[in-house]
């Protein structure tokens, strides 16, 4: 239950703090950009929740996820598709490039207490059907490698070319009230 308060709560950062929306910002599978999406796209999925310290009636909650950086490729040629790589993109000097962005998402989330706020207030904790507050705040934990994402043919009509990496984030520690798990 804890991790869509979350989900959402990252979302909602992100999109208030950049004014995004959502073509540029949204919870979904996997983080994989909808068809929909702009020439840039920022996925949040879940990655893990972590039971740590256990006593008679609560749980040590500590939240993971993934927040996943995009860029369509589609449009650009491919023999220019690694330019997108670099931190400032010499063919298109109005689009920014995935460092950019993922530089404007770590500043975002890594250890924003107004986030950690945020879910707080937004879902009334403490509460006893809902839990307890959020303690800390997101840590950056790292990044993938960049990688080249492909729709499956089933998910819309054309497959679309992307490329991606995976920054994960850990933190969001609560202790969780057992008879509020209902």
């Amino acid at each position: 239950m804890a991790m869509d308060y979350v989900l959402q709560g990252v979302r909602d950062h992100l999109r208030q703090r950049n004014a995004w929306d959502r073509l540029h910002c949204d919870v979904q599978e996997a983080g994989y950009p909808p068809a929909t999406a702009t020439q840039w796209f920022v996925g949040i999925d879940e990655t893990s929740v972590t039971a740590g310290k256990q006593e008679n009636y609560y749980l040590g909650e500590e939240f993971e996820v993934s927040v996943f950086v995009s860029r369509n490729m589609e449009w650009m040629d491919p023999n220019k598709r690694s330019k997108s790589l670099l931190r400032e993109n010499p063919y298109l000097a109005h689009v920014a490039s995935m460092g950019a962005i993922e530089r404007v998402v770590i500043q975002s989330l890594h250890m924003s207490h107004v986030l950690r706020n945020l879910i707080n207030d937004t879902h009334n904790l403490p509460d006893t059907q809902n839990g307890d507050i959020f303690i800390t705040p997101l840590t950056y934990m790292g990044r993938s490698t960049t990688h080249v994402m492909q729709a499956p043919e089933s998910r819309i009509q054309q497959s679309l070319i992307y490329k991606g990496r995976e920054l994960r984030f850990r933190g969001l520690k609560r202790n969780q009230s057992i008879a509020s798990m209902g």
